[in-house]
């Protein structure tokens, strides 16, 4: 399975570097990768030969990666404002998408419509388009810690998270996709209402933004949802989700990057999202060449729509 990366570094906190690791890890075939202009390309081919072994051709743009390989798939790791211009030029070549969150975005725009276009696009010629929310592979070590979620019975949810920008829109981009993915895996569903915004930023301390509102559960119930986001530049960011009040926080030894949600005295070692986000992928594709074909992402789908709806609710608020 050949795989082409756009935006194999971390300029702007990206995942690019990781995203090539893990496909190579997971069976896939990284061969090529194209930055902002081939410089940068070359640089980031060099990296990955040096650090994982990794042998890629560097190019000046994604559209000459696309012309000059034969790609099964393309990982779309770039800033997400170049999400819908990627995104159709692999839908021009025919090959699956990895994408990272948000699908794509535009400033003070409500893209749910085009993203829609996109998810529907990309089901109808038989192409996976996966979008990188991979806090939801999570959910299941909650379980290992707290004990199976009752879909039916989720009244509350809260998620702390720490993006790398102060801006309130880069927070909003970068983290509100995550919140997003899990509340609606929760089994959120509709517009959300008694939306309130708070932010925070006093004597140089770090940037706080918080959401809070009132969404429907698919069985009927509200869920009352509270998003909440600190500014941190340094790794390891602090990361928590809480269910009905039960939390799961997040810590990661640096030593070998080491995952584990935490409780009180209780710990669980977690596998890496991100890699099982890629996983998955993979075996979509796999699932989609053996004539099981794909699924719509509805998934992706709502995630945009409610990414529309709270930010353009904070602009105008």
């Amino acid at each position: 399975m050949r795989i082409g990366i756009a935006g194999p570094g971390r300029r702007r906190n990206g995942l690019g570097e990781f995203v090539v690791k893990f496909l190579a890890q997971c069976g896939a075939v990284p061969v090529a990768v194209a930055a902002s202009d081939f410089g940068r390309s070359r640089f980031h081919a060099e990296r990955l030969a040096a650090l994982y072994n990794i042998q890629c051709r560097p190019y000046a743009s994604v559209t000459e990666m696309l012309v000059g390989e034969n790609l099964d798939a393309l990982a779309i790791c770039t800033p997400p404002e170049g999400h819908a211009e990627q995104l159709n030029l692999a839908l021009d070549r025919g090959i699956h998408v990895f994408c990272e969150k948000p699908l794509i975005w535009k400033r003070n725009k409500d893209t749910t419509a085009t993203a829609n276009v996109l998810v529907k696009s990309f089901y109808e010629k038989n192409l996976v388009l996966h979008c990188n929310t991979q806090w939801t592979y999570t959910l299941a070590d909650f379980e290992r810690l707290h004990g199976p979620i009752e879909h039916a019975v989720v009244e509350k949810f809260e998620i702390q998270l720490s993006p790398a920008m102060k801006d309130t829109e880069s927070m909003i981009r970068e983290a509100v996709p995550h919140a997003n993915s899990l509340l609606l895996a929760l089994g959120a569903t509709g517009k959300p209402w008694n939306l309130e915004f708070a932010e925070h930023e006093v004597n140089g301390a770090p940037k706080q933004w918080e959401a809070r509102f009132s969404i429907r559960a698919k069985s009927g119930q509200t869920i009352s949802a509270r998003y909440r986001f600190t500014q941190c530049r340094e790794q390891p960011r602090p990361a928590a989700y809480a269910i009905n009040g039960r939390e799961a926080r997040r810590e990661i030894t640096l030593q070998g990057y080491r995952q584990y949600f935490c409780a009180g005295a209780r710990r669980v070692a977690i596998c890496d999202p991100l890699k099982t986000s890629v996983m998955e992928f993979l075996e979509k594709i796999r699932i989609c060449r053996s004539g099981g074909g794909v699924l719509f992402n509805s998934a992706a789908a709502e995630n945009m729509r409610l990414l529309g709806y709270l930010y353009l609710s904070q602009c105008y608020e």
